[in-house]
């Protein structure tokens, strides 16, 4: 398992929305190219929320709100038991701009899990 998220920042929402669409697609489409099946990919959630800072104002004695523009998070899960793939997944997203690699799950299979079972049992 490996999540992902893109994060953009523009002047307006609808902008930095569409920037985040366009690094997610874009790696989405070249990850479907032969690599993964569209059910291994799938988006955990996305957030959208203003972005600023203070600055302290030595004229006023008072803290300045600067907006700084939009924020989008989009993350990004994979569920693939494509192992040997895993490095290629990863360059490949941060090639095509995904900015963060949340975290990289290494998870036997349920069959796996199950088989193993079975045999200690037996």
């Amino acid at each position: 398992m490996i999540h992902f998220t893109v994060e953009t920042l523009d002047t307006s929402a609808s902008l930095s929305l569409n920037k985040n669409n366009e690094i997610i697609q874009n790696a989405v489409n070249i990850l479907l190219d032969g690599i993964l099946q569209p059910t291994e990919i799938s988006t955990e959630g996305v957030s959208l929320y203003k972005q600023g800072r203070y600055n302290y104002n030595n004229e006023t004695n008072q803290w300045d709100y600067v907006f700084e523009g939009y924020k989008v998070n989009n993350r990004l899960k994979i569920v693939t038991d494509k192992i040997e793939a895993a490095g290629f997944i990863i360059d490949t997203a941060v090639e095509q701009g995904i900015n963060q690699v949340d975290y990289v799950q290494f998870l036997p299979l349920a069959s796996s899990v199950l088989e193993l079972q079975n045999s200690l049992i037996a």
